[in-house]
């Protein structure tokens, strides 16, 4: 097709997006540079631009998908040969979804009440119900679907009724088929006695206070009853000068836990 018309870039755009794939937004671009008035053309490339992170530039789009709607509750494109019903209420929606990833929660909030009032299904009412709800809550309205792999270690922070749990993993939050989880029993014993090997990204900026709050999170443990050990290499010599300090030369690698801000104990050679 040589000079394709605005309606064959927007499925080609769809197909794209069927297969999660996020060139769709060249083929929405395309569609709405052909009509510059087709609300859906708007509407999916916001959608696409959300999935990128672009948040700012979805508004944008969903705004002028709002405008483009004219007023009208509901547009059904199959007039134009389209399979699409696009509702004025969930655009309202993903402009509030924007701006609450944006921690602007007004402006979630106002958007939502504006899609009640505009919502034509029941099944707006509900979403629309559960969106304002996690709005008080300052919570954003779809948590992220979370890859685990068979062995990891979750913390489950709530399950729903539609067979998806909550959950903690890495220090991030986002949701998983609640057929994937099992429980497991894990028994804690007094820090002295015990030790867990912990697998977590940090950042090297991060102070020993910092990392200390991340691990007792994910261990569910309170703080005072964890101590840190780490592998260090020295980056310099030191010689003893007191008779309970340590001599050690570069290179050296100690295992070490911090006994304050300041100082370290640990051995070096055995």
């Amino acid at each position: 097709i040589t000079e394709p018309r605005s309606k064959i870039c927007f499925n080609i755009g769809c197909c794209h997006l069927v297969l999660d794939d996020l060139k769709a937004e060249g083929a929405f671009t395309l569609t709405i540079e052909l009509d510059k008035h087709l609300a859906v053309g708007y509407f999916q490339r916001g959608f696409v631009l959300f999935q990128k992170g672009k948040f700012s530039l979805a508004l944008q789009d969903w705004g002028r998908a709002y405008t483009e709607m004219r007023g009208n509750q509901l547009i059904d494109y199959k007039i134009l040969g389209l399979t699409f019903k696009l509702y004025s209420c969930e655009i309202l929606h993903n402009i509030a979804l924007a701006h609450a990833k944006e921690g602007n929660w007004t402006k979630a909030e106002e958007n939502v009440l504006l899609a009640l009032k505009q919502k034509v299904e029941p099944r707006h009412g509900t979403k629309l119900d559960k969106a304002m709800e996690d709005i008080l809550k300052q919570k954003l309205f779809a948590a992220e679907e979370m890859q685990v792999l068979p062995g990891n270690i979750v913390f489950v922070l709530n399950k729903c009724e539609d067979n998806w749990a909550t959950v903690v993993f890495n220090g991030k939050k986002g949701i998983v088929p609640c057929n994937y989880l099992e429980p497991v029993e894990l028994r804690f014993q007094s820090a002295q006695q015990t030790g867990y090997t912990v697998a977590i990204q940090i950042s090297s900026k991060l102070s020993y206070a910092d990392i200390l709050t991340l691990v007792s999170s994910k261990l569910q443990l309170l703080p005072s009853r964890i101590k840190l050990s780490e592998t260090y290499v020295t980056a310099f010599n030191y010689e003893a000068s007191q008779p309970e300090d340590l001599s050690f030369h570069k290179g050296d690698v100690k295992i070490l836990s911090q006994v304050s801000e300041e100082w370290f104990e640990g051995e070096c050679q055995g």
